[in-house]
């Protein structure tokens, strides 16, 4: 699922947990820089009840990790 926050552009990827009925999420940040995209990718450490939660999740924690500056242009 690919959004937009703040001239970043990010892809979700939900996944199943090893063993159990759980979900977590990697993140790619697309970072624009001119003529070179830099990409950062973000991982939870958590898991979730459903595939939903994860999702919601993953895209709160990136618009965070944006708004703190921890991803930055």
């Amino acid at each position: 699922m690919g959004q937009e926050y703040k001239g970043y552009s990010f892809d979700v990827l939900i996944k199943p947990v090893a063993g159990n009925n759980r979900w977590t999420f990697t993140t790619v940040v697309h970072i624009p820089q001119g003529a070179r995209d830099r990409v950062t990718e973000l991982n939870s450490t958590q898991d979730f009840a459903s595939e939903a939660e994860a999702g919601m999740e993953a895209i709160a924690f990136v618009k965070k990790s944006i708004d703190e500056g921890e991803v930055s242009l």
